[in-house]
């Protein structure tokens, strides 16, 4: 079901995301050295995320918790079964500390396809945010504190902050800050694409429940929509390579993230 709603709407996601991308940048919101294809690939992958959570509840990914507080998760798969298309999967990696957050798309290593790394890390630490978020404040570098100015130079040899010909750091992500990501979603959640995708997603996920339910014991029904759950996070690796194959995306980075702050 994931190639198949992939490959209905997999236009339909690269032009929604062209539009958002858009919108961002009238909102404010930064790229820095991003391309132009790269962040419409990073919209593409945070409208597809967005719609795959409105389709369940907060808790879904969370429903089986381990006895140190964690959670986990398992779907079996029919020997010998795989993808009708080629897929390259994409992990969601994120941390956050004192309001400022880093999000991300990370393919696995070793893809042959996205193959172009930005950072050394898939995150950054966490305690180097607040010199993220200076950064992204356009605060003068020379007068930050020596622990700061410490932090900096471990942000630019991971490939988080760039310093451009000018002698200027940026932030070498998608940069929201203050409300935009906030705004930008109340503009995108109105568009007539996305509320399509939303209900189409929807109905998707229904059909997905319904096989589900067909080959399963009844007495464990109430958590058949978290196996659906589990079996939609195919869809981000399978839509990724339709992106690339079909020609939208024509870079080869395996990394597109975001700073909030």
């Amino acid at each position: 079901m994931c190639c198949i709603y992939a490959q209905q709407h997999v236009e339909a996601f690269w032009q929604l995301a062209e539009k958002t991308l858009e919108k961002a940048i009238k909102l404010g919101v930064s790229i820095g050295d991003y391309s132009k294809n790269d962040g419409q690939m990073f919209f593409a992958f945070y409208l597809e995320q967005n719609i795959e959570i409105a389709s369940f509840s907060e808790n879904i990914y969370s429903k089986f918790k381990r006895a140190d507080g964690g959670n986990w998760g398992i779907i079996g798969y029919e020997h010998g079964s795989t993808c009708r298309l080629p897929s390259a999967f994409f992990n969601n990696m994120s941390n956050g500390w004192n309001g400022i957050n880093w999000d991300g798309y990370q393919v696995i290593s070793g893809n042959k396809v996205f193959r172009k790394v930005r950072y050394q890390k898939d995150v950054p630490n966490e305690h180097l945010n607040m010199t993220l978020k200076k950064v992204a404040d356009n605060s003068d570098p020379e007068a930050f504190s020596e622990i700061e100015k410490e932090n900096l130079q471990k942000l630019i040899k991971e490939g988080f902050c760039i310093v451009r010909d000018d002698d200027s750091v940026i932030v070498n992500a998608i940069v929201f800050r203050d409300h935009m990501k906030t705004q930008l979603h109340e503009y995108v959640d109105t568009l007539p694409e996305y509320i399509c995708l939303k209900k189409n997603m929807r109905h998707t996920v229904d059909v997905v429940k319904e096989i589900i339910a067909r080959y399963s014991n009844k007495y464990l029904q109430d958590d058949f929509k978290y196996y659906v759950a589990m079996a939609i996070t195919e869809l981000r690796s399978v839509l990724s390579r339709l992106w690339k194959d079909e020609g939208f995306y024509t870079g080869e980075s395996a990394q597109f993230c975001a700073l909030e702050c």
